[in-house]
């Protein structure tokens, strides 16, 4: 039972552990302290000295050192085995003596220098950074010489220049802060660090005071992942340069904070000065291309937080089916040339239809990426009959019915066409506005019932033997409702699941509509312009152009402005799909415009930008 009781302790604080908002390097020992040695082993006030052993808290604050009795100051960095601590006072030649948490132990003596020492020797007691308007450094010290030319102060053996002494008298002299050399060159002072410590030392008539190690805040000059600059996403290694971040050794941490909640840290791969590399965890409550302040953290000093992007959780992988530069020529691949290409569709042998909009055209690409011209020339207008012979004019939509027969939202020409067996012709529309004005989606169920987005008169249609009815809408706007209450706002997408339920990509409105049984329209997701993940109305689009569902009823959206691909669960949660392309860097689409699921989860998406087909697995 102790074993058992032991064990579940354990888990538990690991997981409390775990859910810090910072990485320490070095953990907290559960030794009693032990002092081994001390250097240097001899000074005055203001010496600072290294204590070695083991024991020690991270927490400075937890860690009391006495002198001969009387106290020191412990500075920041200490670790378990290395603390810093500067005589304030005499304390007279004695032990040196600590105690953590309660427990107490004794090493060996140091010996105070005092009156033995050289009397008119400067001590420098204290630095700080930033005086005045924040910049600089200020070196305290206990007398000042008569005149000011006779002072020289160094950092690392060089020396810097002193911006002002101040003393009674003097702008920036304050009896509360006593006498100072004033440095506002900081870079002087940090260019001549050593580690992450500016060994500051005075002399007056070239009588040298102690050395005074000050630590420097931590400084971040890049942060860089396989995403490029200032940029990450869950599973990316980050690698951070700068200066003064210490060693391994030293209580160090990745700070992290998000609308003021300390966030996750980041697994720690390498920690040196000069270069940090940590591995990113995954930020669920963190939207992508949110700024995620992030700072380095060294004892108790913090640098300045940096935002860097967070580009969400990687979930697929990007690769390029077919096209390359914009242009019309078959082939397989990249010698593959659209233009502009919109609406795709998937028969059932897994052959990809692409509505090339400005070629007016309609192409098929086999699933190995051959390209070939189903229908269409290079006349835009319209005519019937052989596929070869037959005109669009900016076909937007396309969609395949359980025979093989292809359906074209043929733009222009106000028309809905079909394409079998070689032969192409109109299915519904006369070519004026009445019934169709600018038709831009279309959808088959499995009876050949089509249902089309007819974008400029906001209205959803069902064609039924080749009448044409409205399932939905009628005037422009923005409402949920039932048939003709219901209000879109130019229309493009529709997609239907196998359930008979219609959703609609209602750009205008930038949501995702969804209708059942009798015409009821309702808001799925989305009706505010912008980019954001959420529930219902909370998640934002920017003119959303085409739905696709895949075998478990999740809608993904080809959300055009962002441009981004977009997944809704089938409760209506919003959320954006981050992507690798095939080379490892992030992959990005310029504007999305068509998309479709194959019964395997395979997402397919036209853009219109690139002229490209994309394939994205997950």
């Amino acid at each position: 039972m102790k074993n058992i009781l032991t064990i579940l302790l354990a888990s538990a604080t690991f997981l409390l552990l775990s859910r810090c908002a910072k990485v320490n390097v070095f953990q907290e020992p559960p030794d009693a302290p032990v002092i081994d040695s001390l250097s240097p082993a001899t000074g005055r006030v203001g010496t600072q000295v290294r204590l070695w052993g083991s024991g020690f808290s991270t927490f400075t604050s937890l860690d009391t050192v006495w002198i001969n009795g009387v106290r020191v100051r412990v500075d920041s960095p200490s670790t378990s085995t290395v603390l810093l601590v500067t005589l304030l006072d005499s304390t007279g030649t004695g032990h040196v003596r600590i105690s953590v948490k309660g427990r107490t132990a004794e090493g060996p003596i140091f010996t105070y220098l005092g009156g033995g020492g050289n009397a008119s020797a400067p001590v420098i007691t204290n630095a700080k950074y930033g005086w005045a308007d924040g910049g600089g450094y200020a070196v305290y010290v206990n007398a000042l010489p008569a005149t000011d030319n006779v002072i020289h102060l160094m950092v690392g053996g060089v020396e810097v220049p002193i911006a002002e002494v101040t003393r009674p008298g003097t702008t920036l002299y304050d009896p509360a802060e006593g006498f100072r050399l004033l440095v506002s060159d900081g870079d002087a002072v940090r260019n001549n660090a050593v580690d992450i410590y500016a060994n500051f030392q005075v002399t007056y008539s070239g009588v040298p005071s102690n050395i005074y190690p000050f630590q420097i805040i931590p400084v971040i000059t890049d942060i860089v992942s396989r995403h490029g600059e200032y940029a990450f996403a869950a599973g990316d290694t980050i690698t951070i340069t700068g200066n003064f971040f210490g060693a391994p050794t030293l209580p160090s941490a990745i700070v992290m904070v998000y609308n003021g909640l300390p966030l996750v840290s980041p697994s720690i791969v390498k920690w040196s000065n000069k270069e940090i590399k940590a591995v990113m965890p995954a930020y669920p409550t963190v939207p992508p291309d949110a700024g995620i302040p992030l700072s380095i953290k060294v004892g108790n000093l913090e640098g300045t937080p940096l935002a860097i992007k967070y580009l969400g959780a990687i979930s697929a992988t990007v690769t390029v089916l077919a096209g390359s530069d914009q242009g019309y020529a078959d082939g397989t691949g990249a010698a593959a040339k659209f233009n502009s290409p919109a609406g795709i569709a998937l028969d059932a042998a897994g052959n990809l239809y692409v509505a090339d909009q400005y070629n007016n055209r309609i192409r098929k690409i086999t699933p190995a990426g051959v390209v070939t011209t189903l229908a269409g020339g290079a006349t835009a207008g319209f005519r019937d009959g052989g596929a070869a012979d037959a005109w669009f004019n900016q076909p937007l939509g396309v969609a395949v019915d359980e025979t093989g027969a292809v359906y074209v939202a043929d733009y222009v020409n106000n028309r809905i066409r079909i394409i079998s067996n070689g032969i192409v012709g109109t299915f519904s529309g006369d070519g004026g506005s009445s019934q169709y004005y600018y038709p831009t989606g279309i959808a088959m169920n499995n009876h050949n019932l089509a249902y089309v987005a007819d974008m400029n008169n906001h209205r959803i249609r069902e064609i039924i033997n080749a009448t044409v009815f409205t399932v939905a809408g009628g005037l422009q706007g923005f409402a949920d409702g039932t048939g003709a209450d219901a209000k879109f706002n130019q229309p493009y997408g529709v997609a239907l699941d196998p359930n008979g339920t219609l959703y609609v990509a209602d750009q205008g409105n930038h949501a995702i509509r969804k209708i059942t049984s009798g015409g009821v329209v309702t808001t799925l997701a989305g009706g505010t312009d912008g980019r954001a993940d959420g529930a219902g109305t909370a998640a934002r689009f920017e003119l959303p152009r085409a739905l696709a569902i895949d075998p478990q009823g999740n809608i993904y959206v080809a959300d055009f402005y962002n441009p981004h691909i977009r997944k809704i669960t089938p409760q209506g949660v919003a959320g954006t799909i981050a992507a690798l392309s095939g080379d490892g860097s992030d992959a990005s689409f310029s504007a999305p415009t068509g998309i479709a699921v194959n019964a395997q989860g395979i997402v397919y998406i036209s853009d219109a930008g690139t002229h490209k087909i994309y394939k994205m697995t997950f």
